[in-house]
């Protein structure tokens, strides 16, 4: 990627993700959003492999014949909790109950059980590093679409372990089904629609390219600060990056909500775009073109 290191080298040059707004019933603004310590900026990236562009024509069609066939489709989310300052809750990256983008007025868990159209089927605390807790919600679309979402609350501390996960998924090396009381879901590489909400790992974390294994290409986002610059990682994994960002970002819920509906009813990229950036704008209070150029999809960047 011939932008990505002149990207890395201005970023050290600016602030980014220690966010401190601590009224967790209302949205982060942006003015506290991503917050960099220049000396977080210590990953040694490995060579970047050169990216093979490809359209999302084949995974358009797989979600369209699963819902003619009245399957499900399955998000599966990643979410390293924040980790900051500890005596603060929402900073307490194992906090389940309290962090920023788990139990917080706009985290992941707490957000979805608050919405109506979400029902919660599936809980699970572990208490155990580096996966602290699994959450699934069930919604049904009215073109008749069920989707099944898979949240899974990550230590703090276990950003490597995360983000690990979440490109192994897309690269098709981790398997799994999830079986409920009346339902199996399949997770992790198995599910339709993967995703990673939180601090931008690759800012500040060394993690090497994940190649795919299983030939088969699958729909990413990466909901975090400047996320755009690190599509080869998708790119090596065989995924198309639905929804990147290009500019520092609060990795709320209403977010991920957002792609989540305007995915499940086939809407095109564009079309999820203006959907996200749409909500964003709103949460965010802040003018819609703004919002509009703070996410991206596909390859042209590059």
């Amino acid at each position: 990627m011939k932008n990505k290191f002149l990207l890395l080298l201005l970023l050290q040059l600016l602030f980014s993700c220690d966010t401190e707004k601590t009224n967790t019933e209302q949205p982060i603004t942006q003015k506290h959003i991503e917050k960099m310590d220049i000396m977080h900026m210590n990953a040694i990236y490995p060579p970047s492999p050169q990216i093979i562009p490809f359209k999302r024509t084949e995974i358009s069609k797989n979600l369209l014949r699963k819902i003619e066939q009245d399957e499900p489709l399955v998000v599966h989310l990643f979410v390293p909790l924040w980790f900051g300052d500890a005596t603060k809750a929402i900073a307490d990256g194992e906090n389940l109950s309290a962090n920023l983008y788990w139990g917080a007025g706009y985290g992941i868990k707490y957000r979805f059980k608050k919405l109506r159209d979400w029902k919660l089927i599936y809980e699970h605390k572990t208490y155990d590093m580096p996966l602290l807790e699994r959450v699934v919600f069930m919604k049904t679309f009215k073109n008749n679409t069920k989707v099944y979402f898979v949240a899974d609350a990550y230590s703090g501390r276990e950003m490597y372990s995360c983000m690990f996960d979440f490109l192994s998924s897309l690269a098709g090396n981790i398997s799994d089904t999830l079986e409920l009381e009346n339902d199996t879901i399949p997770i992790y590489s198995n599910a339709d629609l993967i995703g990673f909400n939180g601090h931008n790992g690759f800012l500040d974390t060394q993690i090497e390219y994940i190649k795919n294994t299983d030939n088969k290409q699958k729909d990413a986002v990466m909901l975090g600060c400047l996320t755009h610059i690190y599509v080869d990682y998708l790119n090596y994994a065989n995924s198309y990056p639905l929804v990147v960002t290009t500019d520092f970002f609060a990795p709320e819920a209403y977010v991920i909500e957002a792609v989540i509906n305007s995915w499940a009813v086939l809407n095109s990229e564009e079309q999820i775009k203006k959907d996200v950036s749409e909500a964003y704008a709103k949460f965010q209070k802040i003018d819609k073109d703004v919002s509009f150029n703070m996410f991206h999809y596909g390859w042209e960047y590059f």
